[in-house]
């Protein structure tokens, strides 16, 4: 099973996809939300962090790339803005969009 707590994606088997709307103009995927934003404006925001909440959020990181990479998934464009924050500091990496 390829799904993971850290993990939201495009790649149909990854991501957890609730509807999906088609119009004559576009189509629209309606996937989870996680309301922080991203780990770049977080970092911005604060400016600092501090040890604890940076080991946690690294460790979160380490996972989800560990659970990737063992599926033979490589991200190739991990950076703070692809990774996403909820408010208890639990991560999600996303945008596979150049993944192999």
């Amino acid at each position: 099973q390829l799904k993971h707590n850290n993990i939201v994606s495009k790649i149909k088997h990854l991501h957890r996809l609730y509807e999906t709307i088609e119009t004559d103009k576009y189509i629209l995927i309606v996937l989870e939300y996680v309301c922080g934003g991203d780990l770049l404006s977080f970092v911005r925001k604060r400016q600092k962090l501090n040890e604890q909440t940076a080991k946690s959020i690294f460790k979160q990181i380490m996972d989800a790339l560990y659970h990737i990479h063992s599926n033979n998934i490589v991200h190739r464009d991990i950076k703070l803005d692809n990774i996403l924050i909820d408010l208890s500091n639990n991560i999600k990496i996303c945008d596979f969009g150049v993944a192999k």
